[in-house]
């Protein structure tokens, strides 16, 4: 009879969360953060761009992000202008304190320039702040034209940066 308790008692601890001695349930793993919410989003190119003026080289957009209890995001960007329609998009997962996300912006920046940021990246959330960089593009577009032109050499790197602010 006590060989049968054993097992029984042993998920009884685990489900309770005993018997793991760390952080978070042994199974499930450590509780993710929360990102729901408003944040501004800045995106800012690489060093190596320097075909950007410098004056597009950074540019922060709302998005109000959605989270289930699992971790994976949604983002819904707010007041972009993208008059050239290419698509903006976000999502991504969180796990415990680490962010991943795949995203698209564009947002018209002064007249007849539509400023474009495409990558993945991974980020470390600290409070309000999340903070990473993205392996992706910066495009800088003229919209009047179907499909959009590029006005510069669209530029490709490793280490463009990516920052959220909670509102």
């Amino acid at each position: 009879m006590k060989r049968r308790m054993l097992p029984a008692l042993f998920l009884l601890l685990i489900g309770c969360g005993g018997g793991g001695g760390g952080a978070g349930n042994p199974i499930l793993g450590p509780s993710n953060s929360n990102m729901a919410g408003n944040w501004t989003f800045t995106v800012t190119a690489s060093t190596s761009c320097s075909q950007l003026p410098v004056a597009y080289r950074s540019h922060g957009v709302r998005v109000s992000i959605t989270q289930n209890e699992f971790g994976p995001i949604v983002g819904n960007f707010i007041g972009v202008n993208d008059p050239a329609g290419i698509g903006t998009s976000l999502s991504g997962s969180v796990a415990g304190n680490a962010v991943n996300l795949a995203f698209s912006v564009f947002d018209l920046v002064s007249n007849n320039v539509e400023l474009g940021a495409q990558g993945i990246g991974d980020g470390t959330i600290g409070g309000s702040r999340i903070s990473g960089s993205f392996v992706g593009y910066f495009y800088l577009v003229d919209p009047r034209f179907s499909p959009a032109r590029s006005i510069v050499p669209d530029c490709k790197a490793a280490d463009h940066q990516f920052v959220f602010v909670r509102q």
